[in-house]
């Protein structure tokens, strides 16, 4: 998906039309459609899987950087109103802003089964980190990570070093930063029937190996278009046996593009769902962390979302006999959520180490971070908050706050109706709230045409 600000208009240009129409003719190869009749590409059914990924690498790329051109224009318009007598800057940025970041799915560049094995290593070594086993696991699959360039500060620890300078950042060994990582982590909520210490799983093939490079090749080229575009980018997450091997890739990717500036947002964001028992815990073993390797020179990102698979992940919790990982109810959650958006804010005004989404289509949890910022002293217009609701979801929500001078955006899906519906569909039962909600908007849409109609002019 991509994020558009709540209070841009509409603008094109040459670029802009050029970039679009490349962009909707990818979207009709992935989604099959030849022509008027819609039968399946040819080209499309002979690609791997692999293909498939790389393609929609591209295409996210693609789209981050007609955004960035996007971007130009309205900034662009921006200064034309103010050139034309604007009285304050709020009046030119209040109806036209940028696109501030573009949203990804692992398991839209990544396969299912990998990052599942991938997990499930994770979990052991979390679970057991000063195993043997543990220690053989993690030789024979971090080192691939030695692979990348990174602009990573930290310090000794491990006989890791680093040379920096005001324009660079060098690691010798990446992979020893992220083996401590894996090992430092929460125990999570075991997702995985056969966790015993004397039973790790089975070491993955060079080809699984290979496979995962390939993934991080994905993500690295997503990440780079964002920082050449300055568009920030908001990792999903998923179910809680893939979001071990995400929460890694994340965080390889937090530290090595989220390089600090006073006042300014971070470039990648990790997205924590909040129902889960143990994730206000691991919002705070992050900070943590980068602050520890990143000294001071990492910013984390952070988007803060209840979750959005109780049902499936509740039937595998029932199937497998495993712990159920979601709070006491949700009350509880509500809680949780409220207890993230203090952690972070507090992070913020004391160090400036972190930068938020609050991604939340619930009007009390809205309203309380509203409050918090004024509470902290955060300027409503601080670059490092942001709000954001699905497009035509909470519209009522994102215009109360436009027009209340925060940053709000919206989140717009695309993609073959096949895939997005059944994600708009896991967004409706995560907030249960605006099925009733709907009905207020409704209400609100009668009486404004009600009011258009009828007023005088």
């Amino acid at each position: 998906s991509a994020a558009a600000s709540a209070s841009s208009s509409k603008s094109s240009s040459s670029a802009n039309s050029h970039h679009m129409e490349m962009m909707e003719q990818q979207m009709k190869m992935m989604s099959g459609a030849a022509g008027s009749g819609g039968a399946m590409s040819s080209e499309l059914n002979s690609w791997t899987d692999e293909q498939k990924q790389d393609e929609i690498a591209r295409m996210k790329a693609n789209s981050i950087t007609f955004m960035s051109y996007q971007n130009q224009v309205l900034l662009g318009q921006a200064q034309q109103v103010k050139q034309q007598g604007a009285s304050t800057a709020t009046d030119v940025t209040r109806h036209i802003l940028p696109c501030p970041f573009g949203v990804v799915k692992m398991t839209a560049i990544g396969d299912s089964d990998l990052l599942l094995k991938w997990s499930e290593i994770l979990n052991y070594v979390a679970h057991f980190p000063d195993s043997a086993h543990a220690k053989r696991l993690l030789e024979s699959h971090f080192e691939i990570f030695d692979d990348y360039g990174s602009r990573v500060p930290y310090d000794d620890h491990q006989s890791i070093t680093a040379e920096n300078n005001s324009n660079s950042i060098h690691y010798s060994n990446l992979s020893l930063i992220l083996q401590e990582y894996a090992k430092r982590g929460l125990k999570r909520s075991n997702s995985f029937p056969s966790l015993k210490q004397d039973t790790p799983p089975e070491e993955l093939p060079d080809r699984a190996l290979d496979q995962m490079r390939r993934v991080i090749d994905r993500l690295q080229d997503i990440c780079e278009e964002c920082d050449r575009s300055g568009i920030a980018l908001l990792i999903d997450a998923e179910q809680t046996y893939l979001q071990p091997v995400i929460d890694l890739l994340t965080m390889f990717m937090t530290l090595k593009y989220n390089v600090f500036e006073p006042g300014k947002r971070s470039m990648v964001h990790n997205t924590y769902q909040l129902y889960l028992k143990d994730t206000l815990d691991r919002l705070k073993i992050d900070n943590e962390f980068i602050q520890e390797y990143g000294q001071g020179r990492v910013k984390q990102g952070a988007k803060l979302v209840r979750g959005a698979y109780i049902k499936s992940e509740s039937a595998r919790c029932a199937e497998l006999d495993l712990p159920n990982p979601f709070n006491a109810g949700i009350e509880a959650t509500h809680k949780t959520y409220h207890l993230g958006i203090d952690f972070v804010l507090e992070q913020l005004t004391r160090d400036d180490s972190v930068a938020v989404v609050f991604a939340s289509h619930n009007p009390n949890s809205v309203l309380y971070a509203s409050h918090a910022l004024d509470q902290w002293g955060v300027d409503r217009r601080d670059d490092r908050i942001m709000f954001a609701q699905l497009y035509g979801m909470g519209d009522s929500l994102s215009l109360a706050l436009a027009n209340g001078g925060y940053n709000a955006a919206k989140l717009v899906p695309y993609g073959p109706v096949g895939d997005v519906l059944p994600y708009l569909s896991r967004r409706l039962i995560e907030n249960s709230d605006i099925l009733g909600g709907s009905a207020i908007e409704t209400q609100r849409m009668k009486q404004e045409i009600i009011a258009r109609l009828f007023q005088k002019r």
